[in-house]
């Protein structure tokens, strides 16, 4: 076997920054980035050889197999970032990234990627009242676009194989093309509070955001006479939400002994907003539905044990012809009559974290404590 893999990273960029007036703080940066990545590669197998002295392919009796293949792409991007900030007191960012990938349609193959971000810091304010116990406050908002182009390299192509028949070669259409796959874009809107007590003692924030993702990059189901069963397009959205805790602590600060912990939680929602009346599958009954958070489990619901002879039970939950369920007490022991439904969120409610940090004279212990909630598990078995 033989593979070759090359790269090619090309960065360069320009940064300018200054104070006026002892006061205002500006910064800027520009440039641009090339990605290249090529790799190719080849195989042969050979059996039979004389004995393990003879190492090399052409001591080998017989051929078994043979191939190789070739891939590439590439990403170029063109950015810039300006800051502000005026005594530490009010910041502004804002950052644009203008970036194409070889990976997408000619119709469609950049995408604008903009952010902007402001920051206010009450406690530097000459009106914010003294005090020992809270010694810091900052607000901050941003909101931002970013771009996905977590796909093959030549999803949006038109593509051929080869193909042999009675000892002629020939071409069978492998992968119909679509010139207009875009980037997938998430717009995140993000609200912010940091806050110090007790000179530094404790300190943390807390988080709230949104994001709303556009132009899905999904294997669509398309009729199969077009002799083609799935192809790449960008559909649907899905909407995450939530919000985000820190909370950190220096209980112990003497010269030789300290302790610091530090504990997080966070709780997110999802929901696919829009999946253009597709239903996507993963592992054994998860389930991306519209209306639905995503990888829900869908199957029979399961409604006991019939007391008379042992046999399972499940709710036939039917359903009218817009697909909702209008009766969710009836049962049967016949899984045939039965209908699928959303039986099981995978998702927790939340999930967090509980870290303790202890140093004495040079020496360091860590802890780390993990945790999630709410998260229900599918139990399945074999008969």
């Amino acid at each position: 076997t033989w593979d070759r893999l090359v790269n090619y990273n090309f960065d360069t960029y320009l940064e300018y920054s200054n104070t006026f007036q002892d006061s205002h703080n500006l910064s800027g940066t520009g440039g641009m980035q090339l990605q290249s990545s090529s790799t190719n590669g080849a195989d042969v197998t050979g059996e039979v050889f004389p004995n393990d002295s003879f190492t090399q392919l052409n001591s080998a009796a017989e051929f078994t197999s043979a191939g190789g293949y070739e891939t590439n792409y590439r990403f170029l991007a063109f950015f810039g970032r300006a800051s502000y900030d005026y005594k530490g007191r009010y910041f502004l960012e804002t950052t644009a990234r203008y970036e194409g990938s070889s990976r997408f349609g000619s119709d469609s193959r950049y995408g604008f990627f903009p952010s902007v971000s402001a920051g206010w810091v009450p406690s530097e304010e000459s009106f914010f009242p003294e005090s020992d116990v809270l010694s810091y406050l900052k607000l901050r908002g941003s909101f931002g676009i970013t771009g996905n182009a977590g796909i093959s390299n030549f999803a949006s192509r038109g593509l051929f194989d080869a193909s042999s028949y009675a000892g002629n070669s020939g071409l069978n259409s492998s992968q119909t093309p679509n010139p207009s796959l875009q980037w997938e874009q998430t717009q995140e809107f993000n609200f912010g509070v940091d806050y110090e007590f007790f000179d530094r003692r404790i300190s943390g924030n807390v988080d709230y955001y949104r994001k709303t993702t556009n132009d899905l990059l999904l294997n669509v189901n398309v009729p199969s006479t077009t002799g083609f069963l799935v192809q790449t397009r960008n559909v649907g959205k899905v909407r995450n939400w939530g919000m985000e805790f820190l909370l950190e602590t220096q209980n112990i600060t003497q010269d030789d002994f300290r302790w610091s912990s530090s504990f997080n939680i966070s709780f997110n929602r999802n929901e696919a907003v829009d999946l253009s009346d597709q239903v996507i599958t993963g592992g054994f009954i998860n389930q991306a539905r519209e209306g639905e958070p995503i990888g829900v489990f869908y199957g029979l619901e399961y409604a006991g044990v019939d007391p008379e002879d042992g046999d399972a039970l499940f709710y036939v939950n039917e359903k009218n012809e817009n697909g909702e369920v209008i009766d969710s007490e009836t049962t049967t022991d016949n899984a045939g009559e039965a209908n699928r439904v959303v039986i099981g969120n995978p998702n927790p409610d939340f999930i967090g974290g509980l870290s303790n940090t202890v140093e004495y004279k040079g020496f360091q212990l860590r802890t780390l404590f993990s945790f999630d909630y709410g998260s229900e598990i599918f139990g399945g078995c074999d008969e």
